[in-house]
C-alpha cells in the first residue's frame, strides 16, 4: 500500500487492486472543493497554487514556542484555562476515514498547532491564526480543527500513537494592529514591534460534514478525466489563456 497524494496507477497483486492511500490536509479541506479542477490537477501532477507568504511559517513557530508551558488565560483575557503541553513538530495521521462507495482509502494528515489541558486533566486542540477581523469566523476553520479531534482519537495504525480524546477545540486569533517603534533601550536587538491584538474563540466540532466532505473530495479525485475549468478560479484563467484559450471575464 502507498501512501500518496498523487493517483499513481494501480498496483496488482495476483489480478486484484491494491488500493492506495491518499492523504487529505485538514487545513485545505473547508475551500478544497472550490475548484474541483484544480484540486484534482494538485493531486495527479502535484502542481500546488503558489499563495504562501514566507513569513507566515516564521510567525507561526514563533508563536508557537512562546505558548507552550503557559496558561492561555493568562496571555490571552476571556481565553480558557487550559495549559499548553506541547506544540506539533511533525505531520501525524488518521486510520482510515470509513468511505463507503470510493475505491482508494482515504487518510487526514497533518501537524497541530497547538495542544492544551486543563486541570481535570482533558485535552484541547488550540490552532492559532493571524487574521483581519472579517476572517474572524468559527465556521471557516470548523472543519480544520474537526479533522485535527480525529487525528488524535483514531491514530494511523502505523503512527505508534495511542488514542486521545478530545473534550474541545478552538481558534486563538491575533489580529494585526500595527508596528511601533521599539523603546531606545531594546534598539541593539530589533527595531521595530509588531502589535496584535488577540481572543480566543471556541469551535464546534462537525464529524458528520467532516466525513462527508471527505466523500466529495474522493469522489472528485476519482473521476475519470478533468474537472472543467472553473471561471472563478485564477488558475484555472491563467491556465486557458496559456492554452490559446480566450479567459472568461
Amino acid at each position: 500500500r502507498s501512501n500518496t497524494s498523487h493517483n499513481l496507477p494501480a498496483n496488482l497483486r495476483g489480478g486484484s487492486r491494491v488500493p492506495d492511500q491518499v492523504k487529505i490536509s485538514p487545513s485545505s479541506m473547508q475551500d478544497a472543493l472550490g475548484c474541483p479542477r484544480c484540486l484534482v490537477v494538485a493531486h495527479r501532477h502535484g502542481i500546488q497554487s503558489e499563495n504562501f507568504m514566507p513569513w507566515v511559517g516564521n510567525f507561526a513557530a514563533w508563536e508557537e514556542k512562546h505558548f507552550v508551558g503557559k496558561n492561555i488565560a493568562d496571555e490571552v483575557p476571556g481565553a480558557p484555562s487550559w495549559t499548553v503541553t506541547s506544540k506539533g513538530s511533525k505531520t501525524i495521521r488518521s486510520a482510515p476515514l470509513p468511505l463507503a462507495g470510493v475505491r482508494d482509502e482515504y487518510i487526514l494528515a497533518g501537524r497541530y498547532d497547538l495542544l492544551a489541558e486543563d486541570e481535570q486533566g482533558n485535552t484541547y486542540i488550540v490552532d492559532c491564526k493571524t487574521a483581519s477581523m472579517a476572517e474572524d469566523k468559527a465556521d471557516r476553520y470548523r472543519m480544520q480543527l474537526s479533522a485535527y479531534a480525529r487525528i488524535f482519537e483514531d491514530p494511523h495504525p502505523e503512527d505508534g500513537r495511542e488514542p486521545i480524546k478530545i473534550a474541545g477545540i478552538g481558534l486563538l486569533i491575533h489580529h494585526p494592529q500595527g508596528f511601533l517603534r521599539a523603546p531606545e533601550s531594546e534598539r541593539g536587538s530589533y527595531d521595530h514591534i509588531f502589535h496584535l491584538k488577540s481572543h480566543f474563540l471556541p469551535v464546534d466540532r462537525d464529524d458528520a460534514a467532516l466525513l462527508a466532505q471527505a466523500k466529495r473530495i474522493a469522489q472528485t479525485l476519482e473521476r475519470d478525466g478533468y474537472p472543467e475549468l472553473n471561471p472563478g478560479c485564477a488558475e484555472c484563467q491563467r491556465e486557458a489563456f496559456g492554452a490559446g484559450k480566450t479567459p472568461s471575464v
